[in-house]
Protein backbone atom coordinates (compact mmCIF):
# COMPACT_ATOMS: atom_id res chain seq x y z
CA UNK A 1 0.00 0.00 0.00
CA UNK A 2 2.76 2.35 0.67
CA UNK A 3 4.88 1.74 -2.53
CA UNK A 4 2.16 1.26 -4.98
CA UNK A 5 -0.79 3.12 -3.49
CA UNK A 6 -3.36 0.47 -3.67
CA UNK A 7 -3.94 -2.53 -1.42
CA UNK A 8 -4.43 -4.83 -4.69
CA UNK A 9 -1.53 -7.00 -5.73
CA UNK A 10 -2.65 -6.60 -9.56
CA UNK A 11 -4.65 -4.23 -11.13
CA UNK A 12 -6.11 -7.11 -13.04
CA UNK A 13 -8.99 -7.17 -10.60
CA UNK A 14 -9.85 -3.26 -12.18
CA UNK A 15 -8.90 -3.99 -15.57
CA UNK A 16 -10.99 -7.27 -15.59
CA UNK A 17 -13.79 -4.79 -14.38
CA UNK A 18 -13.53 -2.76 -17.09
CA UNK A 19 -12.86 -5.11 -19.95
CA UNK A 20 -15.98 -7.88 -19.04
CA UNK A 21 -18.39 -6.36 -16.65
CA UNK A 22 -18.73 -3.00 -18.14
CA UNK A 23 -18.36 -3.55 -21.99
CA UNK A 24 -20.76 -5.95 -21.84
CA UNK A 25 -23.30 -3.96 -19.62
CA UNK A 26 -22.95 -1.66 -22.13
CA UNK A 27 -23.60 -3.40 -24.73
CA UNK A 28 -26.48 -5.41 -22.74
CA UNK A 29 -28.17 -2.28 -22.04
CA UNK A 30 -27.22 0.24 -24.81
CA UNK A 31 -26.53 -1.56 -27.68
CA UNK A 32 -23.11 -0.15 -28.33
CA UNK A 33 -21.75 -3.13 -30.47
CA UNK A 34 -18.81 -4.62 -28.97
CA UNK A 35 -16.30 -4.08 -31.34
CA UNK A 36 -16.86 -0.43 -30.46
CA UNK A 37 -17.15 -0.58 -26.91
CA UNK A 38 -13.36 -3.11 -27.41
CA UNK A 39 -12.07 -0.16 -29.62
CA UNK A 40 -12.18 2.28 -26.66
CA UNK A 41 -11.50 0.00 -23.86
CA UNK A 42 -8.22 -1.04 -25.77
CA UNK A 43 -7.46 2.68 -27.21
CA UNK A 44 -7.35 4.01 -23.29
CA UNK A 45 -5.01 0.80 -22.06
CA UNK A 46 -2.70 1.11 -25.09
CA UNK A 47 -2.84 -2.45 -25.58
CA UNK A 48 -2.08 -2.02 -29.19
CA UNK A 49 1.25 -0.60 -28.35
CA UNK A 50 2.43 -2.48 -25.24
CA UNK A 51 -0.10 -5.42 -24.49
CA UNK A 52 2.25 -5.73 -21.23
CA UNK A 53 1.34 -2.13 -20.12
CA UNK A 54 -2.16 -2.92 -19.92
CA UNK A 55 -2.14 -4.46 -16.92
CA UNK A 56 0.17 -1.35 -15.14
CA UNK A 57 -1.13 0.32 -12.00
CA UNK A 58 -0.81 3.65 -14.22
CA UNK A 59 -4.15 2.75 -16.15
CA UNK A 60 -6.14 1.84 -13.06
CA UNK A 61 -7.60 5.37 -12.62
CA UNK A 62 -8.58 5.22 -16.13
CA UNK A 63 -9.87 1.70 -16.03
CA UNK A 64 -12.40 2.77 -13.09
CA UNK A 65 -13.08 6.07 -14.93
CA UNK A 66 -14.02 3.64 -18.28
CA UNK A 67 -16.35 1.64 -15.92
CA UNK A 68 -18.02 4.44 -14.79
CA UNK A 69 -18.93 6.21 -17.92
CA UNK A 70 -20.46 2.39 -19.71
CA UNK A 71 -21.85 2.14 -16.54
CA UNK A 72 -23.33 5.40 -16.22
CA UNK A 73 -24.97 5.68 -12.79
CA UNK A 74 -27.23 2.93 -13.66
CA UNK A 75 -25.58 1.25 -10.49
CA UNK A 76 -29.10 -0.67 -9.26
CA UNK A 77 -29.56 -2.04 -13.32
CA UNK A 78 -26.16 -3.25 -13.16
CA UNK A 79 -27.11 -4.79 -10.07
CA UNK A 80 -29.58 -6.78 -11.38
CA UNK A 81 -27.45 -7.63 -14.52
CA UNK A 82 -24.68 -8.87 -12.30
CA UNK A 83 -26.53 -10.81 -10.51
CA UNK A 84 -28.24 -12.90 -14.15
CA UNK A 85 -24.62 -13.21 -15.19
CA UNK A 86 -22.62 -14.86 -12.53
CA UNK A 87 -25.31 -17.57 -12.96
CA UNK A 88 -23.38 -19.23 -14.85
CA UNK A 89 -20.65 -19.42 -12.69
CA UNK A 90 -22.54 -22.03 -10.08
CA UNK A 91 -24.57 -23.64 -13.16
CA UNK A 92 -22.23 -23.77 -15.81
CA UNK A 93 -20.92 -27.42 -16.53
CA UNK A 94 -17.76 -27.39 -16.67
CA UNK A 95 -17.37 -30.32 -19.00
CA UNK A 96 -17.91 -29.42 -22.38
CA UNK A 97 -14.87 -26.88 -22.41
CA UNK A 98 -12.08 -29.11 -22.36
CA UNK A 99 -13.71 -31.84 -24.33
CA UNK A 100 -14.28 -29.25 -27.51
CA UNK A 101 -10.68 -27.80 -26.92
CA UNK A 102 -9.08 -31.47 -27.44
CA UNK A 103 -11.82 -31.50 -30.65
CA UNK A 104 -13.57 -34.29 -28.83
CA UNK A 105 -17.66 -32.64 -29.36
CA UNK A 106 -19.23 -31.70 -33.24
CA UNK A 107 -18.06 -27.55 -33.89
CA UNK A 108 -20.62 -26.11 -33.08
CA UNK A 109 -21.70 -22.42 -31.19
CA UNK A 110 -23.06 -22.74 -27.60
CA UNK A 111 -25.40 -20.43 -26.50
CA UNK A 112 -25.26 -17.52 -23.57
CA UNK A 113 -27.28 -19.14 -21.52
CA UNK A 114 -27.56 -15.69 -19.14
CA UNK A 115 -28.45 -14.00 -22.18
CA UNK A 116 -30.81 -16.30 -23.40
CA UNK A 117 -32.57 -15.93 -19.53
CA UNK A 118 -32.26 -11.76 -19.87
CA UNK A 119 -33.92 -12.25 -23.17
CA UNK A 120 -36.10 -14.55 -22.42
CA UNK A 121 -35.54 -16.44 -25.72
CA UNK A 122 -35.96 -20.14 -24.88
CA UNK A 123 -36.65 -20.91 -28.18
CA UNK A 124 -32.59 -20.53 -28.86
CA UNK A 125 -32.05 -23.03 -25.75
CA UNK A 126 -34.36 -25.31 -27.49
CA UNK A 127 -32.53 -25.37 -30.72
CA UNK A 128 -29.15 -25.53 -29.24
CA UNK A 129 -30.48 -28.78 -26.94
CA UNK A 130 -31.97 -30.06 -30.71
CA UNK A 131 -29.10 -29.08 -32.60
CA UNK A 132 -26.48 -30.44 -29.91
CA UNK A 133 -27.27 -33.40 -28.05
CA UNK A 134 -24.32 -33.84 -26.80
CA UNK A 135 -22.96 -31.02 -25.65
CA UNK A 136 -27.01 -30.17 -23.96
CA UNK A 137 -26.18 -33.70 -22.04
CA UNK A 138 -23.04 -32.85 -20.36
CA UNK A 139 -24.60 -29.26 -19.58
CA UNK A 140 -27.30 -30.85 -17.66
CA UNK A 141 -25.56 -33.83 -16.45
CA UNK A 142 -22.66 -31.20 -14.88
CA UNK A 143 -25.45 -29.27 -13.67
CA UNK A 144 -27.22 -31.48 -12.39
CA UNK A 145 -23.67 -32.47 -10.24
CA UNK A 146 -23.50 -29.09 -9.35
CA UNK A 147 -27.22 -28.33 -8.08
CA UNK A 148 -26.23 -31.42 -5.65
CA UNK A 149 -23.01 -29.91 -4.37
CA UNK A 150 -24.84 -27.13 -3.68
CA UNK A 151 -27.93 -28.04 -2.31
CA UNK A 152 -25.12 -30.39 0.06
CA UNK A 153 -23.19 -27.37 1.52
CA UNK A 154 -26.39 -25.21 2.01
CA UNK A 155 -27.55 -28.44 4.57
CA UNK A 156 -24.11 -28.43 5.89
CA UNK A 157 -24.68 -24.87 6.95
CA UNK A 158 -27.86 -25.18 8.28
CA UNK A 159 -26.07 -28.13 10.07
CA UNK A 160 -23.83 -26.30 11.65
CA UNK A 161 -26.18 -23.53 12.64
CA UNK A 162 -28.60 -26.20 14.53
CA UNK A 163 -26.16 -28.86 15.67
CA UNK A 164 -22.58 -27.28 15.76
CA UNK A 165 -20.46 -25.20 18.53
CA UNK A 166 -19.57 -21.97 17.70
CA UNK A 167 -16.72 -22.80 15.94
CA UNK A 168 -18.68 -24.67 13.17
CA UNK A 169 -21.35 -21.67 12.96
CA UNK A 170 -18.13 -19.38 12.63
CA UNK A 171 -16.74 -21.67 9.69
CA UNK A 172 -19.59 -22.34 8.01
CA UNK A 173 -19.88 -18.03 8.23
CA UNK A 174 -16.39 -17.72 6.58
CA UNK A 175 -16.85 -19.98 4.02
CA UNK A 176 -19.92 -18.31 2.99
CA UNK A 177 -18.22 -15.08 2.85
CA UNK A 178 -15.22 -16.64 1.01
CA UNK A 179 -17.92 -18.44 -1.75
CA UNK A 180 -19.81 -15.34 -1.85
CA UNK A 181 -16.23 -13.03 -2.62
CA UNK A 182 -15.53 -15.10 -4.88
CA UNK A 183 -18.65 -15.19 -7.22
CA UNK A 184 -19.66 -11.92 -6.48
CA UNK A 185 -16.28 -9.99 -6.40
CA UNK A 186 -13.06 -11.37 -7.34
CA UNK A 187 -14.77 -13.15 -10.87
CA UNK A 188 -17.59 -10.85 -11.67
CA UNK A 189 -20.32 -12.35 -14.08
CA UNK A 190 -17.92 -13.64 -15.94
CA UNK A 191 -19.52 -17.38 -15.99
CA UNK A 192 -16.36 -19.20 -16.90
CA UNK A 193 -16.17 -22.28 -14.77
CA UNK A 194 -12.50 -22.34 -13.82
CA UNK A 195 -13.54 -19.25 -11.84
CA UNK A 196 -15.41 -21.57 -9.23
CA UNK A 197 -12.13 -23.53 -8.83
CA UNK A 198 -11.11 -21.92 -5.61
CA UNK A 199 -14.46 -21.86 -3.92
CA UNK A 200 -15.18 -25.51 -5.17
CA UNK A 201 -12.97 -26.87 -2.23
CA UNK A 202 -15.31 -24.99 0.38
CA UNK A 203 -18.42 -26.18 -1.29
CA UNK A 204 -17.16 -29.67 -1.00
CA UNK A 205 -16.10 -29.12 2.87
CA UNK A 206 -19.52 -27.67 3.57
CA UNK A 207 -21.64 -30.42 2.08
CA UNK A 208 -19.07 -33.16 3.53
CA UNK A 209 -19.68 -31.46 7.10
CA UNK A 210 -23.29 -31.83 6.52
CA UNK A 211 -23.23 -35.53 5.55
CA UNK A 212 -20.45 -35.95 8.92
CA UNK A 213 -23.18 -34.47 11.33
CA UNK A 214 -26.40 -35.94 9.89
CA UNK A 215 -28.12 -37.73 12.63
CA UNK A 216 -25.93 -36.35 15.42
CA UNK A 217 -26.54 -33.24 18.10
CA UNK A 218 -23.97 -31.43 19.12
Amino acid sequence: RIQLGTWQLSVIGTYSFAYANAVLFAHQADGTPLKELYADFYQRAHDDADPGRSVSFEFEDEYKRFAAEKINGRWVKYGVWHVYKTLPLFLNDGLRQPLDALGLLPAGDQPNLSDLVLSRDLGKLRAFVEGHPQQAVLLFLGTGFWLLVYAGALYGVWRAWRTGGPEARFMALLLIFLILYYAALSSGPVGQPRYRLPMTPWLFVLAAYGVARRGKTS
